[in-house]
């Protein structure tokens, strides 16, 4: 008794002071992975970041439609000679604030209201023109221009055209981020299912290898009495070496499947403490290929390709066209020697000015224009073919990939029952062998059609499962959420 509270003592204090801590963990289900894989992946967090950010960069568009607001701030001196003698001693300094507002409208109008305030001094004037020698005045004045295309940007369609642009821009690089958020998920249950087939190999393989020791062993015994002839011991032997190469190449793969699944949740090192549910191959038989989106992903990314470059065709054809404008302003002005009186002035419509004109801009090669415009035409028809090919091969894939699942499953089925045939010949044989009517030869050639069995088997249900995972992609419309 002494001796028993002394161990469970020492150990207490070794577990204690132990650097190491072990974690028993449950089975892992795959929601619960997948949540730690949406929470810790960093390739889903770079993907949903970047999908949200390519969201919020839709009004990118809509920016040159906004009003923008400028504002210059200017001090001048200018005490350079005049070529009038009378005025070659003329020393001006002015100070001068400008302020405005500018719009562009879809339609294709351009405007623009400013408003200017300049105190400037003189000095040096002869008398004769200010009693003083110096001069000090304010003037201040408001006004709008506005300017409206009636040819080029013709109700403002290159003013659009930029606007696609950038918004279809960056709704190709969200469809894109969704996509690959969506394969990363896909790819992430694919990494799930890896290791427990892994694991699952691993343990059909250890059990395999039990067997054939036992085989190895008993063979043994029967040389070492006579009974047998030392070639059995030398097969049995070679097919245990055979076994523990397999088994060696089983867990090889088993750690590569823990580095994938702790890649997937943003964990170093190939440590996987939790254990996973054991994995029933009935399962897979029963998965149905989801309905593939009206319109996948990728090809919603070729759609938006093709829109830019609809938009490109449209500014290249409203460069080279002729530009016609009529243009106009309006404003008013006050001007005295006392600042807040010439602001005062400048509110009223005493002193107006208007100005109407028309702007005509042509361009001279037209032979260069015509093959830009031809260039830019062809250009945009190959980017809506190849937008129309992506969704016909879309299509072909997911009717290819749903046959194959469906063609994976029947294989399935019959192979699970072609292992359960495969085990009941093994062991048949192997009572056959105790009995003295077969050989050991025989026994190592229906283990080896069996251990043969449950690799295919393991290397369909793999197959199974990246099937149904690329079908998940294609089903996912714009509906993802980051």
């Amino acid at each position: 008794m002494n001796l028993a509270k002394k161990t469970l003592s020492f150990g207490v204090i070794l577990s204690f002071f132990s650097p190491v801590t072990f974690v028993f963990a449950g089975p892992l289900s795959l929601e619960d992975y997948l949540g730690q894989v949406e929470n810790q992946s960093l390739a889903v967090r770079a993907s949903a970041l970047s999908t949200e950010g390519a969201a919020l960069s839709h009004a990118e568009g809509r920016l040159q439609f906004a009003p923008r607001f400028s504002l210059s701030v200017m001090r001048t001196m200018d005490q350079r000679e005049q070529a009038s003698p009378l005025f070659s001693n003329i020393q001006t300094y002015a100070n001068t604030v400008q302020a405005g507002l500018e719009k562009n409208f879809d339609f294709g109008l351009s405007s623009k209201l400013t408003y200017t305030y300049t105190n400037s001094r003189g000095f040096g004037y002869p008398n004769n023109f200010v009693s003083s020698g110096a001069f000090i005045f304010g003037l201040s004045g408001a006004e709008l221009t506005l300017s409206q295309s009636l040819w080029r940007n013709f109700l403002g369609r290159e003013f659009r055209a930029s606007a696609q642009i950038a918004e279809s821009g960056a709704r190709a690089v969200q469809l894109q981020d969704k996509l690959k958020l969506a394969q990363n998920r896909a790819n992430a249950e694919v990494a799930y299912y890896r290791l427990a087939l892994a694991r699952e190999a691993v343990k059909q393989q250890e059990e395999l290898i039990a067997s054939a020791r036992r085989s190895a062993d008993w063979a043994r015994t029967r040389v070492n009495t006579q009974l047998s002839d030392r070639i059995d011991v030398m097969q049995t032997t070679a097919a245990l070496r055979a076994r523990e190469l397999e088994l060696q190449i089983r867990r090889d793969e088993e750690r590569s499947a823990r580095l994938e699944f702790n890649t997937y949740r943003n964990i170093a090192g190939d440590r996987v403490n939790e254990s996973l549910p054991p994995f029933q191959a009935q399962s897979l038989m029963k998965l149905k290929a989801p309905a593939r989106a009206q319109e996948t992903l990728d090809v919603k990314v070729q759609r938006e390709n093709a829109k830019i470059q609809s938009a490109n065709h449209e500014l290249a054809v409203q460069r080279q066209t002729p530009d016609v404008s009529v243009f106009g302003s309006v404003g008013n002005n006050g001007f005295d020697r006392d600042a807040s009186q010439a602001f005062r002035e400048s509110m009223t419509v005493a002193n107006p000015y208007v100005a109407v004109g028309l702007k005509l801009t042509v361009p001279l090669s037209v032979a260069d224009a015509a093959d830009v415009r031809a260039g830019r035409t062809k250009q945009q028809l190959a980017t809506e073919a190849q937008a129309d090919l992506a969704d016909l091969q879309s299509a072909q894939n997911y009717h290819d990939l749903s046959a194959r699942l469906s063609t994976a499953q029947n294989r399935l089925e019959n192979i699970i029952g072609l292992v359960q045939l495969q085990k009941e010949k093994v062991d048949y044989e192997k009572r056959r062998l105790a009995l003295g009517r077969t050989t050991t030869y025989q026994v190592l050639t229906f283990e080896q059609d069996y251990a043969q069995s449950l690799l295919n088997q393991t290397s369909l249900e793999s197959e199974i499962i990246r099937l149904y995972a690329q079908l998940k992609t294609l089903s996912l419309g714009d509906e993802i959420q980051p």
